[in-house]
């Protein structure tokens, strides 16, 4: 994780002194100028709040309580706002039947609020946390709603390729992406709430800051007045940087704790036969590497995918339109083909994101790795962390799925960049960790859906390297689609080509690829 520079630091905060100086400098300049009736001078205002704080019966009969109905409202119009937001999130026509609500109860002036309090509740707290409730769930709810429509399509889909568990959805990706603007709101709801407690106990109540107000101002006492004011942007200052701020940035830098060093996550490495989902033929805490499988392997084996007659149209479009393909396992496939011609379609088929109009598929693949287009890292996690999360989903415990995740970052030539966030990392790396996160899984089969795209020659030929070394080191089977054939690897055994809506049509591998297959014992 970046730090910010120590100097940098020291200037933003000799920054921040300077403009408190020169903030109290007007305020003793004004003070000097206009009567002490009006305007008390700043020695004036710390002396009597220092004489207040000092008294007993101010913190109990005033400072707590208002601190408390400030609470009480702020967890009311949290729990209502942050339920409504959902609901609505979850349920588009619930958001149209609140916005109206929504809207005149941000358009009301905050004194007409408590004025229809005082004729509802009466006088006293009850009024005052009804109205700080009220007021403060609006502006929950519209930072939940915000959030949600925040959230990623595409991280959900990686999620679903990932079987990442509900809970997991919720907290990595839906609750990360309403955490910026809850933040922001709760901050916006804090300031209201205390001036709307402030404001209601001076109109309505015989105690709290608001009273104590109404009482300097009655008896026309201005530093004791001043002394109120500030006492409570202070407490807005205080909560703001020593909860919200730091909670703000743990929350938005990142989805979970990573582990303290390096070596702690590796000093746990788990045996092979001891994860929770080994099984017999495909132990998958520790893949073993395997060598490129001979063709009559792969004719006997049982087809891992199958596509037969297989057509899909997006929006009045035929994409495809009487696909037939069979991967064994094992096998590498190549798939050819211009831009739009539906490669990426058929990857999302097989992966299930999309349902064939017309046409079977079958598919007897037990665990997918899928290397998309664009990486579809979470932002808040670094890339150690992005890695093991599928392997969390499998059932993986943390520490051990940590030290998975660093290996795999390792054999993609990461090493020293595990607690980097994607923010903090080229494009070529976080296509490297999502081909990390990829072959973590120990998956049956790989779909890589054009991962070299926008890379310049030199950094492609090395992630083709990196790529073939990984599936040399896995039994999965692959399908790569892409427009250029340099991108295919070493490992391709049989390439089609699909250039639009039709039937494939089979390629025999170049002679370069049935060059280098011959010097790694394939085909």
């Amino acid at each position: 994780m970046s730090q910010v520079p120590r100097r940098g630091r020291l200037t933003g905060v000799a920054w921040s002194a300077l403009g408190l100086v020169l903030l109290l400098a007007l305020w003793q300049a004004a003070a000097t100028h206009y009567s002490s009736l009006a305007i008390a001078s700043p020695w004036d205002t710390l002396t009597a709040l220092g004489q207040m704080l000092s008294q007993g019966d101010f913190w109990a009969d005033h400072l707590l309580v208002s601190l408390g109905r400030v609470t009480v409202g702020l967890g009311l119009g949290l729990a209502a706002g942050l339920s409504l937001g959902v609901l609505a999130g979850a349920l588009p026509p619930l958001r149209r039947v609140l916005s109206p609500t929504r809207w005149m109860l941000m358009s009301v002036p905050g004194v007409v609020v408590i004025m229809l309090a005082m004729l509802w509740f009466g006088m006293g707290g009850a009024m005052v946390v009804a109205i700080v409730a009220t007021m403060v769930a609006p502006l929950i709810y519209i930072s939940v709603v915000e959030g949600l429509d925040a959230v990623d399509a595409r991280q959900l889909e990686m999620a679903r390729v990932y079987h990442f568990p509900l809970a997991m959805r919720l907290y990595r990706i839906h609750g990360m992406a309403m955490a910026g603007p809850l933040i922001a709101g709760g901050l916006m709801a804090l300031g209201s709430a205390i001036r709307l407690v402030v404001l209601a106990e001076a109109l309505g109540a015989a105690e709290g800051l608001g009273y104590a107000l109404a009482l300097a101002r009655t008896n026309l006492e201005t530093p004791r007045l001043y002394a109120l004011a500030l006492l409570c942007v202070c407490v807005v200052a205080g909560v703001e940087l020593a909860v919200l701020r730091p909670v703000r940035r743990r929350v938005l830098r990142r989805g979970q704790r990573p582990p303290a060093s390096l070596d702690d996550a590796a000093g746990d490495q788990p045996a092979p036969g001891n994860g929770p989902h080994d099984d017999a033929d495909r132990p998958w805490v520790q893949i073993p590497p395997c060598a490129t499988p001979n063709r009559q392997a792969l004719d006997q084996a049982q087809p891992l995918v199958a596509l037969e007659g297989v057509c899909l149209a997006y929006q009045g479009r035929t994409v495809l339109d009487g696909v037939d393909l069979t991967v064994k396992p094992g096998e590498a496939l190549g798939v050819l083909g211009p831009s739009g011609a539906g490669k990426s379609t058929l990857l999302r088929l097989i992966a299930g994101l999309e349902r064939p109009d017309a046409g079977h598929l079958t598919t007897r693949v037990r665990r997918l790795g899928y290397a998309f287009q664009e990486p579809r890292l979470l932002p808040w996690c670094t890339a150690q962390e992005n890695v093991a999360l599928p392997l969390r989903a499998l059932g993986l415990e943390r520490r051990q799925a940590l030290a998975m995740a660093r290996r795999h970052l390792e054999l993609m030539e990461l090493t020293g960049r595990e607690n980097a966030f994607p923010a903090e990392l080229s494009g070529g790396m976080r296509q490297r960790v999502s081909l990390a996160r990829a072959l973590a899984v120990g998956a049956d089969l790989m779909l890589l859906d054009e991962p070299f795209t926008g890379l310049d020659p030199r950094l492609r030929d090395e992630m083709l390297r990196l790529l073939e070394s990984g599936l040399r080191e896995s039994q999965a089977a692959a399908i790569m689609v892409t427009h250029d054939q340099a991108d295919l690897p070493a490992c391709t055994g049989r390439v089609v080509v699909l250039d639009g809506p039709g039937p494939l049509k089979n390629l025999a591998p170049p002679a370069r690829f049935t060059r280098r297959l011959a010097g790694q014992g394939g085909l």
